[in-house]
Formats: structure tokens, sequence, C-alpha cells
């Protein structure tokens, strides 16, 4: 318990390891009878003189575990920055997606809430609108230029729009489908997940298109993130605008990711859609 003790403060004072556990066993042995009885132990001279004992210092322990407390919002957010995370927030959205962590400084300048706040595909959430985040260690966003990743695209667009959908190999596979078109893809632990492909319309515009998420996967903010890894992409390339054809039970997805409808309604083979365009 002194080692668990020392490894606390020594987290408070500059280190990011797991403590969790320890700040456990530590609250558990301090607020049990066994502290008491090792305190009164140590008062009775039972104690071996060279013992360190700091834990058994009432106020040393409490004041720890305090501190801990107020500390963990400050270095909880930092351990999952560059990570990629599933988050959500109180209002029970859920964001999954590379995170950048901000400092309450950021948050005081550009939003007036001096906050830590964790920046995912594009939204600002604030350490105070979490109820949970946690690292997905096994999620990676490939962009697919090998062909056992474009492999993975395909079986993802076949699992879940060819056969689902009952839509032949060539309607799926159109002239859209090229050595130049760019896929991006998602797997966990190497097991594609979601995709989308993407091409240029224009000089400044990029289509985004055959957005797919696997059905067990879907509703975890999985394909937001694909299509962010999209535009990402699509800004790095030095294009304005990206464009979707949406279906009509999408549009209010892409509009939560700042698309508007041009008016255009796109007829298709399998689904009518609608045309929705996004500055970059």
């Amino acid at each position: 318990m002194e080692a668990r003790l020392n490894k606390i403060k020594e987290w408070l004072e500059k280190t990011t390891c797991d403590i969790r556990e320890d700040v456990r066993l530590l609250e558990e042995y301090y607020h049990s009878p066994l502290w008491l009885s090792d305190f009164e132990a140590d008062e009775a001279g039972l104690l071996p003189e060279d013992l360190p004992r700091g834990v058994l210092s009432e106020d040393a322990v409490y004041n720890a575990l305090s501190e801990y407390e107020e500390s963990l919002g400050e270095k909880k957010l930092p351990l999952y920055d560059g990570h990629i995370v599933r988050l959500r927030d109180i209002d029970g959205k859920i964001f999954t997606g590379v995170a950048s962590v901000y400092p309450s400084g950021y948050g005081l300048h550009e939003f007036d809430r001096e906050e830590i706040s964790v920046n995912i595909n594009d939204y600002q959430i604030f350490e105070s609108d979490i109820e949970k985040i946690e690292e997905v260690p096994g999620l990676e966003i490939i962009r697919a230029t090998e062909t056992c990743h474009r492999a993975g695209a395909y079986y993802v667009r076949i699992q879940a729009m060819a056969r689902k959908h009952h839509i032949s190999l060539p309607q799926e596979f159109d002239e859209h489908d090229t050595p130049e078109t760019r896929y991006i893809l998602v797997t966990d632990h190497n097991f594609p997940i979601a995709t989308a492909r993407m091409y240029p319309i224009d000089e400044n515009s990029m289509m985004i298109g055959r957005v797919v998420v696997l059905p067990e996967y879907r509703r975890q903010g999985i394909g937001t993130m694909v299509v962010y890894a999209c535009e990402e992409w699509a800004d790095e390339e030095y294009y304005s605008k990206t464009v979707v054809e949406s279906r009509d039970n999408k549009i209010a997805f892409y509009e939560s990711m700042g698309y508007e409808m041009t008016g255009q309604i796109v007829e298709g083979d399998t689904f009518s859609c609608t045309r929705m365009e996004k500055p970059l």
C-alpha cells in the first residue's frame, strides 16, 4: 500500500501511467478495518521501525486521493490524444475517431468555456459533457492503396449493400471503381468493417460515395469517422469541396456533418438520392 500511495503521488507530479487499480485498492484499504488495525498496531509499536509508513498518515492518503480526483479530468483526456477512441456524451451521442485534446485555455478562447475538451471528426466535446470515453485499440483507418485493402473495401460493400439490397455486382461496382479511385477502409483487428470511395468530379470537387458500415458496427460513430477521413484526404489534395449523393434516410446524417442540399435529385439504378455539398 505504501508503494501504491507513492505511485499515485508520482502520477500527480508528472506521469501518465495507469494507476486506476492502485487508486481502487488504496481506497478500499483506507476505508477498511485493516487500515485502522495497522494504524493502531503502529501506535502500539508493533511494526518494524524501518517499515515505510506514509500510508498510515490519514492526511497523506486523503490528500493524495482527493488530488487524484481533482486532477483526473486534466490528465485523463490527454492520455487519448492522437488515439482512436469511442466517446459517448451526456445526450447519448456516440463519436468514434482520432481524438485531438485541447487545453482549457483553448475552450475559453474559442467557445467561452474554460474546460479541457476533445475534438473528434470536427466535433468539440467538453469534459463536463462526456459520459464515457475509451480507447478502441483494434480500430484502424486505412487509405486503401494496396490490393488487400481494396479487397477489404469491396468485401464490406458486397456484404452490407449488394447482398442486403439485392444489387448486382455490375451495379455496385460501376465505372467509378477504377485503379485511380481512392478508398477509405476501417478495420477492427484487421477485419474490414467500413469503407467509402472518393473520386474527383472537377478540379475543385471530390465526390464521396459508397459509404458503408457493416450492420453490427452501426450507430457507433464509425460512418462519421469514414466521411471525415475522406474529407481530410480531399483537403490534403487541395480540393475545396466534397460532394455526396445521399439517400433520403441519410440526409440528416450528412447535414449534421455540415453538408447542404443543392436541390438536385439524382436517379440511380437502385436509389433516388439528393446531391449535397460541403466546403472544406
